[in-house]
């Protein structure tokens, strides 16, 4: 019902002409289809662990006297909620500062990569028709083994800027300047295992998504970034394991590889609390943030 819902509402924002393109009926098909299934789950709190709160924090406060006394870390808390959807990083303990939380809201996309909200961001239908007014669109398919995968370019007038409208932040992709976008979709389950991104400077990116089979789910594993020249090959790694009876992520690494110059970060998920009321100051930061 809910999927439904999605769907005849991105219908009324279409301009006149397209409601009867097969191309963004699958485009939010896939927008409202999320990666991971998760029936049930309503919402979740879980501790975010990474060494680099603890590097900016340095950064931050590298001037500080050596006879003064430095704020401790403070602990990163991820709230998510599936209504109102979306999510919010908290920094909390006792010493926590407002430059603090300043800092976490400054980096939460890199913090942790919501993969069910990546692509397409169901939030973003309202900007993403306005987007597709003028473009041209187009659909192909082709048989990957036993698979049918269908491809849906879109080709932009101009140069455009997309803001998050087809893609998300925290995996370094490109949003401006963009002329035309492709994506490769299989279904059982529907999902985008392939994403180019062509860009006027003539430099395109290609983004590829590897699954791994856990029992009954199909769960994202790996996504590759790359370009034709070879000075980018970044990748983020997924890692799931069950709680509570749900598939969640346990771990996120991301490998930066550009033009010879490597970058890691790590991020862990620890001390999970799944389906517990979250408090209401924290459903407000979640509404406002969508």
């Amino acid at each position: 019902m809910k999927r439904l819902l999605c769907l005849l509402i991105f219908a009324l924002l279409l301009p006149a002409g397209a409601l009867a393109s097969e191309e963004i009926a699958l485009l939010e098909e896939l927008s409202v289809t999320p990666l991971v299934q998760q029936p049930g789950l309503r919402t979740y709190r879980v501790e975010v662990m990474t060494e680099t709160i603890s590097e900016m924090l340095g950064a931050m406060t590298a001037n500080i006297p050596e006879n003064m006394p430095r704020p401790k870390t403070p602990k990163i808390v991820k709230y998510w909620s599936a209504d109102p959807s979306g999510s919010v990083f908290i920094a909390e303990g006792s010493e926590t500062f407002p430059y603090m939380q300043e800092m976490v809201d400054r980096f939460s996309s890199e913090l942790a990569v919501n993969i069910n909200s990546f692509f397409l961001p169901p939030s973003k239908a309202q900007a993403r028709a306005k987007r597709l007014e003028g473009t041209r669109l187009s659909k192909s398919s082709m048989e990957l083994g036993e698979s049918l995968i269908q491809s849906v370019s879109i080709e932009f007038p101009s140069p455009a800027s997309l803001d998050g409208a087809f893609y998300g932040e925290g995996l370094e992709l490109p949003q401006d300047g963009i002329v035309k976008l492709r994506f490769d979709i299989a279904r059982d389950p529907l999902r985008i295992i392939r994403m180019d991104i062509f860009l006027a400077d003539g430099q395109p990116r290609m983004l590829e998504m590897r699954f791994t089979r856990r029992e009954d789910d199909l769960l994202p594993e790996e996504i590759r970034i790359s370009n034709p020249a070879g000075s980018i090959d970044d990748r983020f790694y997924m890692r799931f394991a069950s709680v509570s009876g749900f598939m969640l992520p346990t771990e996120q690494r991301r490998v930066l590889n550009r033009s010879g110059a490597k970058e890691e970060m790590l991020v862990e998920f620890r001390d999970y609390a799944v389906n517990e009321p979250l408090p209401g100051s924290v459903l407000k930061k979640i509404q406002l943030s969508r």
